[in-house]
């Protein structure tokens, strides 16, 4: 671990174990020109007033006095705001570190020279496929690839850092060192998952796009000799912290709530984008009001429980559940996620050995 990441490592612990909001995560607009067909951003309230560059501006003074350091953009597609750059701007000029989400196909020149001057600390563009085509009617839009690959060229010419995401399902899956050794050719990092989320409403459209357990296992032994995949430090321990904790054996199994959360387009706080747990809107109470409710507080309480389903489960090691799908698909927090036990046992059966 090198030393800038035991930095951030011991901050993102000791702001949790503080109870700081360090990250931020702002879904600017729920409006988007790509058909992503694994999309579980469902607009929970279609044609709502989404906040003003006035109420971001208060909403980042806030922040500041909250001690946040990290804004994360994303939608939706947030640059499909005509304000965009005016918000990033505001948090810029409050000296906030930003990360923009995009799918790039509204960044042309301009735009990535404008983005560029404002100096985030990153663009993430997702890319589902190495193959233009397949990429292209997956999100339903011809040309895309291409505009998306333009975006991240210009971008690391202009000496911005950039990331290409892809979400692994069961069509693209395959083409996953491609588009990182693309990644690789741009100057860019490469990102990416097998997690495929049921939408934030419930709707399961998107599961239908997940790897059988064959292609897990695939995929599995694709990474067992190029990267190791799940891999989450079980041994964190810091005196101020307390002992080192198995994350995946709680109920809250990540540190939503704690250090982090998302607001959606109409200012409604989610301990994170996934979980759809209603914590207060910044237009009713100040964002403090909200961090430190009694909302807040019955949220973090689930952190102190043990999900019975997994203290004693054999794939313990090679599981790192999220309490987001727990919610959303078996309907309590607490419970197993059957999607992560997939992964699990994909992962014990071929690897034949522990992740951390």
């Amino acid at each position: 671990m090198s030393p800038q990441e035991e930095i951030y490592r011991h901050l993102i612990y000791a702001t949790a174990a503080r109870r700081i909001p360090v990250l931020v995560m702002c879904n600017l607009t729920y409006r988007c020109p790509l058909c992503c067909k694994h999309c579980f951003a469902e607009d929970p309230e279609p044609g709502g007033e989404e906040l003003s560059l006035a109420e971001y501006a208060s909403l980042f003074d806030r922040l500041v006095a909250m001690n946040t350091f990290f804004l994360t953009f994303s939608g939706g597609e947030p640059l499909a705001r005509a304000d965009f750059l005016d918000i990033m701007a505001a948090a810029r000029e409050r000296h906030f570190a930003v990360r923009i989400f995009t799918g790039g196909s509204l960044i042309d020149e301009r735009l990535a020279a404008e983005i560029a001057s404002l100096h985030p600390s990153g663009v993430e563009i997702s890319l589902h496929a190495a193959t233009p085509e397949l990429h292209d009617d997956f999100v339903g839009r011809k040309g895309t690839w291409e505009k998306a690959v333009a975006a991240a060229r210009r971008l690391r010419e202009l000496g911005t850092s950039v990331v290409l995401k892809m979400n692994l399902m069961n069509f693209n899956y395959t083409e996953m060192k491609e588009v990182y050794e693309l990644s690789r050719s741009l100057g860019g990092a490469f990102r990416y998952s097998p997690c495929i989320s049921v939408t934030n409403k419930g709707g399961t459209a998107p599961a239908r796009l997940r790897m059988t357990d064959e292609q897990l296992r695939d995929y599995f032994r694709t990474l067992k000799d190029w990267v190791v995949a799940f891999s989450r430090d079980g041994d964190a321990c810091d005196e101020e912290i307390g002992p080192p904790v198995r994350f995946n054996k709680r109920a809250l199994s990540c540190l939503a709530g704690a250090n982090n959360c998302s607001i959606d387009p109409y200012g409604t706080v989610w301990p994170c984008v996934s979980l759809p747990f209603d914590l207060g809107n910044i237009r009713e109470k100040p964002f403090a009001e909200i961090w430190g409710g009694e909302e807040a507080e019955r949220f973090r309480a689930l952190s102190d429980v043990i999900a019975e389903e997994c203290a004693n489960c054999d794939l313990d090691r090679y599981c790192s559940r999220c309490p987001a799908f727990s919610m959303l698909e078996e309907g309590d927090i607490r419970k197993a996620s059957r999607e992560y036990c997939r992964f699990a046992r994909a992962a014990k059966e071929v690897l034949r050995r522990p992740l951390r």
